[in-house]
């Protein structure tokens, strides 16, 4: 099985190979993750398919923005989710791509913890390359930034209060993009993500 299409790293279907039992456990829990996000990818793309439909009846071409109704409330809540399960998901397997190169090693892991902290964080960012979702989900997702706010958060707590949107021209649930006092997060798409890491990253998971 491939785990990174990028780095071309892979780990042998064989359970019988002692690379594969060497890292059995660590790939069976990144499965189940992916499993999860995925789940929560088909259950928003179902929704945005759904809305897709109801703009055929506003005409060819038309731009529909909603807001604040009853279904964004339950579909607000999986951004969170999946923000922070693929921020899990991708530098756990930044470390097991670190282990699989032999980068890192578990018999280091006592005496040295901060390089596999290191490594992961670093993986994470080549992966996101700027992608709003890491910082949605260090300041939202994650612990939301009015419960320990940094003075560089302030003119953006409003900001964060603000729920998802969805802009149904494009067919896509957006969270984000609101701008107070001159601040704001970049607007993110869950399904865009999602679908930019499966065909870019992570073809073997998902």
């Amino acid at each position: 099985m491939r785990i990174d299409d990028v780095l071309q790293v892979d780990i042998p279907d064989d359970l019988s190979n002692p690379l594969r039992q060497e890292f059995h456990n660590h790939l069976g829990t990144l499965q189940s993750m992916a499993c999860g996000l995925a789940q929560i990818y088909d259950s928003v793309k179902a929704e945005e398919l759904k809305e897709q439909e109801e703009l055929k009846s506003y005409g060819k071409g038309v731009s529909v923005f909603k807001a604040f109704n009853d279904k964004l409330f339950l579909i607000e809540p999986r951004f969170h989710w999946y923000a922070v399960a693929l921020m899990n998901f991708i530098r756990l397997n930044g470390v097991l791509c670190g282990l699989v190169k032999r980068d890192l090693s578990l018999s280091n892991l006592s005496g040295d913890p901060a390089a596999f902290k290191d490594y992961s964080l670093k993986y994470s960012d080549s992966v996101l390359n700027g992608s709003a979702i890491k910082e949605w989900r260090n300041k939202i997702s994650a612990h939301h930034a009015l419960i320990d706010p940094k003075p560089s958060d302030v003119a953006l707590i409003e900001a964060l209060l603000i729920p998802c949107k969805l802009v149904l021209g494009e067919n896509r649930y957006r969270l984000g993009g609101f701008e107070t006092n001159g601040k704001n997060l970049p607007e993110w798409s869950l399904t865009e993500v999602h679908e930019d890491l499966r065909s870019r990253r992570f073809g073997g998971y998902f």
